[in-house]
Formats: structure tokens, C-alpha cells, sequence
């Protein structure tokens, strides 16, 4: 079992940096109507005041909303936030790694159903995820999008009610001269810090896995006081 048994990028590679790189490539130029300038690191910042840089990043959990959605369903435990807390932190990642502060966040969130978002506990597991990236990064909720999608989500049971989520982190800096953007070479330190665990990848060959464990998510990990799922 390995991860491309579930994860191929190379089938969207030709759209990512082929098609939808070409429409990048040819649809920077259309904001300096606005006065607004936008360079090849997918950094933009006002042509008036040239000094600030904003940069937007994009990022979603995977299937790690299906695995807290499996466990609240068996154990009555939220773990909503956590998927958030690793989604809004790629982002964020993303944006530190150029030398943009991060400053505001939006959401957009999909299910199957309306469950997700009637439920008091998830509802609440969700808002507190979002509020601690924000109060601990300083930033701002300023939007987002909720919506429930029966025909075109089909999650896989028992997790009916699996949310399909991702997160918007925005950064500004001033200023935009000090951006990180292509100026690495040899001789450089680049900082990295190790991980408590899966962030937000490789969670298709982690259901896998838990699903053919003798209580599957609920397993015991040996040497700790956990289960699979937490």
C-alpha cells in the first residue's frame, strides 16, 4: 500500500501547470488598469504604494474532515477544529515562507447535507478552529462561503456528513522589497521545524489503513493513550 494508490498529482499536473498556468501567465497584466501590479510569485501590490505586497494562498485539509467526521460519529468528540487549525496553517506556511505577515482569513465550506451545520458541536468545533488561528496569528475573518451540495459531494460511509473544506490566508509586507520570492541560492539557512504528525496530506492511505484495524479508528495505539483517530 502507498500513497499514490490513492493520490496521483500527474493527473492534474497538465491542468495545474499547463492550462490554468497559462491563463496565470496571461491574465497578470489585467489589473494594471487598476493601478494594481502583479509579479511572477503570485504577490500583488498596489502600483501607489509600491512598498506594501499583499499575497494570497489557498489551501484544504483532504480527507482529514472525513476522519473527524468519523469520530465524532462514534464517539461524540468534535475534532473539526484540528482539520481547520492544519488548513489555515498550510496557508499561513505558505505566506511566512515569502515574508508575508499573514492578516486575514476566509472560508469555504461544503457538505453533503445541512447536518454539519445544524449540529451545536460541530458548528462550535468549527468557529473555535478558525478563532484560535486567528487570535494566535493575528488576523481577521473578513468572508467566506457555506454551502450544502447533495449532487455533486458523495462521501463514503459511515462519515456521511464529512465537510469538503479549504482556507484563504492572506499576508501583507512592507516592505515589498523584502520579499523572499526567487532570491534563494547556495549558501542560504532555510529554517524548518518537525511535525507532530500528519498535517494535511496523505489521508486517503490513512483510512485505508484505520478501516482495516481490529477497532479501526478506535484502535489503541501501542505506547500512548490514544486512539488511531485522535
Amino acid at each position: 500500500m502507498a500513497y499514490t494508490d490513492f493520490v496521483d498529482y500527474r493527473l492534474v499536473e497538465a491542468f495545474r501547470s499547463g492550462d490554468m498556468k497559462q491563463q496565470r501567465l496571461a491574465t497578470m497584466h489585467l489589473p494594471k488598469d487598476r493601478k494594481i501590479i502583479v509579479n511572477p510569485s503570485g504577490s500583488w501590490y498596489h502600483a501607489d504604494h509600491p512598498q506594501v505586497s499583499y499575497r494570497q494562498v489557498t489551501e484544504g485539509p483532504g480527507h482529514k474532515t472525513w476522519i473527524a467526521a468519523w469520530m465524532y460519529l462514534k464517539t461524540g468528540q468534535p475534532y473539526h477544529h484540528v482539520a481547520i487549525w492544519d488548513t489555515g496553517m498550510a496557508a499561513i506556511n505558505d505566506l511566512v515562507s515569502t515574508g508575508h505577515q499573514p492578516t486575514i482569513i476566509t472560508d469555504d465550506l461544503n457538505g453533503h447535507s445541512y447536518g454539519p451545520f445544524n449540529d451545536p458541536v460541530v458548528r462550535e468545533s468549527i468557529a473555535q478552529g478558525f478563532a484560535r488561528l486567528c487570535h494566535e496569528h493575528r488576523m481577521a475573518i473578513t468572508g467566506g462561503e457555506t454551502a450544502s451540495l447533495p449532487f455533486l459531494m458523495n462521501p463514503t460511509p459511515p462519515a456521511l456528513d464529512a465537510l469538503n473544506m479549504s482556507a484563504t490566508a492572506t499576508g501583507i509586507m512592507d516592505p515589498a522589497t523584502a520579499e523572499i520570492g526567487e532570491n534563494v541560492e547556495p549558501g542560504d539557512c532555510i529554517l524548518g521545524a518537525s511535525s507532530l504528525g500528519p498535517q494535511i496530506n496523505g489521508y486517503s492511505d490513512l483510512i485505508d489503513y484505520g478501516q482495516r484495524l481490529p477497532e479501526q479508528f478506535l484502535t489503541m495505539v501501542p505506547g500512548t493513550n490514544q486512539t488511531f483517530g485522535e
